[in-house]
């Protein structure tokens, strides 16, 4: 399986258990629906919530590098364990993913059971 393949998997999981389980919290100024049980935290972004604009230093850094700032998809999800996120994955209803970041770990058995609980 490659990686890609098990990131999109992991995010299948982690949308069933925050759509189950989480709450709507308020992260700077707008609303995330979010899961916390003390180790694994998901957060999950739908199209409906704005994106916070790149602050002015990332713009003029990707200026001077002579690159530009992708575009957010609408959909996003990350998962942070205590230590640091493991998973940023961002995607479209058209099919398009955006793997940014994933780390495999012990963190996938314990998402796995949390879904498998379904509550």
């Amino acid at each position: 399986m490659t990686k890609r393949t098990r990131a999109i998997e992991l995010r299948d999981l982690a949308l069933a258990v925050v759509k189950a389980r989480g709450a709507w919290q308020k992260i700077g100024n707008e609303n995330s629906l979010m899961f916390d049980n003390g180790n694994l935290c998901i957060a999950y972004r739908s199209p409906f919530q704005k994106i916070p604009q790149s602050s002015g230093e990332v713009a003029r850094k990707a200026m001077e590098y002579g690159v530009m700032i992708p575009g957010n998809l609408p959909h996003g999800l990350d998962i942070w364990l205590p230590s640091g996120k493991v998973l940023n994955i961002e995607w479209s209803d058209a099919g398009e993913i955006h793997l940014a970041s994933y780390k495999a770990g012990p963190w996938e058995q314990e998402l796995e059971e949390l879904a498998a609980a379904k509550h």
